[in-house]
């Protein structure tokens, strides 16, 4: 029998050991690490397997409506949804209509799972007011304010007029049977002001290159229509023809025109815009935004508004009309509750606040809702 000398069996079993050691560590971490785990699963409110399976919406299409093809609202409903499918996965195709009413009756009516609207359409078609129906009341849900345009009121410079009040008598292009919304925000201003349609001249509107030539012309003194900021359009009449922006001012006004149109927000004219308004001019503004059904799927909802807030400033290199999407402006609307996917990632930005959950709570109570 071959003998070994104690030297060689200290080495042997010392190798022994130190592996040993070495395995145990190796095990040890290996649970450190699933513990880990377990607890950000826990931390986030999922178990681990829960973390590794596929959202609910996986391998479905969901539909955004806007108005006309080539329109800011659908232009920019295409980079958002070309957005959430290369980020996110969520696949959201895109459909043109006639325009914002269109849009907002496919989105109440169930037939659509987004639209791309207004504050108006959202606010109204929820409340079932004019010119929505009462058929589809409380099924529109707020998500995300976009883009505004601004209530322009221009008049010729030699006019004499400054402000709202300055238009009695005087010839205006405002009147807008097809367009509910802006006769209604009219009528709302010219209540603030003790005005009606008898005050002034009042007449049937135009394209906003017929408007302008008309103002050059002397025809008219002054037109208001909604237009981005700027107008191409406006910029040219300028160049032209001294004009003005017609203030609207007056906390009192203001108060006043807000009640009897929520959708509007007071803002100014910035000066320097157009050639001849040097310096800021009070005015108001309406904003667009994306809107959702009641039953489009929470994580759904969630997943779009994410991920489009955390990739704002990719979005707003793509393309001009994202320059004003921001959080402070979406959380001061008051038209129309919001969706819950878009208040849970409110929350988790940490933007959501008690006051926004009274207002939320209120609207949904208007219809005897509670989410």
């Amino acid at each position: 029998m071959r003998r070994y000398s104690k030297q060689f069996i200290w080495l042997i079993l010392t190798v022994a050991v130190m592996s040993m050691a070495i395995f145990l560590a190796a095990c040890g971490k290996g649970t450190e690490t699933s513990s880990a785990q377990k607890e950000v699963a826990r931390g986030n409110g999922q178990s681990a397997s829960e973390q590794s399976q596929e959202p609910s919406w996986k391998g479905k299409v969901f539909s955004a409506y806007t108005s006309a093809a080539g329109t800011t609202t659908y232009i920019g409903m295409a980079a958002m949804a070309d957005l959430v499918r290369n980020k996110a996965g969520l696949d959201i195709a895109v459909t043109p209509s006639s325009g914002s009413g269109e849009a907002q009756n496919m989105v109440a009516s169930g037939q659509g799972d987004f639209g791309y609207t207004t504050d108006f359409d959202i606010g109204r078609s929820y409340l079932g007011e004019e010119p929505y129906g009462a058929e589809n009341k409380g099924n529109s849900r707020y998500v995300l304010r976009t883009h505004s345009s601004m209530v322009h009121i221009l008049a010729r410079a030699d006019s004499g007029i400054k402000t709202f009040a300055d238009l009695k008598g005087k010839r205006v292009m405002a009147k807008s049977p097809g367009s509910p919304i802006w006769d209604m925000e009219w009528q709302a201003i010219m209540d603030a002001y003790g005005m009606t349609e008898n005050d002034m001249v009042l007449l049937p509107r135009l394209t906003p290159g017929e408007e302008a030539d008309a103002l050059k012309t002397g025809r008219i003194d002054a037109f208001g229509m909604h237009g981005n900021v700027p107008t191409p359009t406006f910029q040219e009449l300028a160049m032209t023809l001294p004009i003005v922006e017609v203030e609207i001012s007056g906390e009192d006004r203001i108060a006043r025109i807000k009640e009897l149109a929520p959708w509007v927000q007071e803002g100014v004219l910035p000066g320097g815009i157009y050639k001849g308004i040097d310096n800021d001019v009070p005015s108001l503004w309406i904003y667009a935004a994306v809107g959702s059904n009641k039953n489009v799927p929470e994580d759904v909802v969630y997943t779009f508004t994410k991920t489009v807030w955390d990739n704002i400033d990719e979005l707003k290199r793509v393309h001009a009309v994202f320059k004003d999407f921001s959080i402070k402006k979406t959380l001061a609307q008051r038209v129309a509750p919001f969706h819950q996917g878009a208040i849970k990632y409110y929350r988790e930005a940490g933007q959501w606040t008690d006051e926004m959950e009274q207002f939320n709570r209120d609207m949904l109570q208007r219809m005897g809702q509670d989410r």
